[in-house]
């Protein structure tokens, strides 16, 4: 498991745009299904919430694989 967040510059519009969220990503040395990552996520949430004494929610989840790439709409592959 590893947090991060991140921040990206966009030379189009010569901007610097830094994301507020922070992401939990889950790797393993074999491939897992879906589900295994989600539990794993879920535990650290459950961490989480127990010791700061709130809710941990998920707004987003976003799946990688090397096999696929990610479009926009547009139809231009995502880096």
């Amino acid at each position: 498991m590893n947090f991060g967040s991140g921040w990206n510059i966009d030379p189009e519009r010569n901007s610097v745009t830094v994301n507020e969220t922070v992401s939990l990503t889950s790797s393993f040395d074999e491939p897992q299904s879906i589900d295994t990552h989600l539990a794993e996520h879920r535990k650290v949430a459950a961490l989480l919430s127990f010791i700061f004494g709130c809710a941990i929610y998920f707004r987003h989840h976003d799946i990688r694989d090397p096999l696929f790439t990610g479009k926009t709409l547009n139809g231009r592959v995502a880096e």
